[in-house]
């Protein structure tokens, strides 16, 4: 696969996020019309009022799960294009101590990075572990390093 395809994830990722917000305020919205509304002894109010409800966090959490897949995306496509970590992530929040926020998830950086990137070896099992472990090495470098990146691109181009 190519850049380009991971370029496309990472647009698609947040016009989705932007319409998932949208229906968050739809259903949101209607939940608390439900909420002020006298329940007639013979309606579904309730059953309503949990529909919306429930579909707003459902929502929500979708909402914030997609949040992590981007950050990923966007660090992964920062490595391939060999951007210097730190202008990603200016400051690393995990180091904070009093706000302490997670780091992206490096394991969905890599794979992102191993299946846009050129790195596809045309061996069998054994061969590709080892190019998996190989370019879980040059990402460690790439953003424990802020002054590692030409050895990083030195190797997905060497890599290519």
């Amino acid at each position: 696969m190519s850049i380009t395809y991971l370029k496309v994830k990472i647009k698609s990722l947040a016009v989705e996020a932007s319409i998932i917000r949208h229906e968050e305020r739809k259903w949101l919205k209607s939940g608390r019309w439900l909420r002020k509304q006298e329940p007639h002894p013979s309606s579904k109010h309730s059953l309503e009022l949990n529909t919306a409800l429930n579909t707003w966090a459902g929502l929500s959490t979708h909402r914030l799960d997609l949040r992590i897949e981007q950050r990923a995306a966007l660090v992964a496509y920062g490595f391939l294009r060999s951007v210097p970590y730190r202008s990603i992530e200016r400051e690393p929040h995990w180091l904070k101590k009093p706000y302490s926020k997670p780091g992206p998830n490096w394991n969905r950086v890599n794979d992102l990075v191993w299946k846009y990137g050129p790195f596809h070896p045309a061996g069998d099992k054994k061969e590709t572990e080892r190019g998996k472990k190989k370019l879980w090495d040059m990402i460690n470098q790439w953003h424990d390093h802020p002054g590692a990146i030409d050895n990083a691109v030195r190797a997905v181009e060497a890599a290519a």
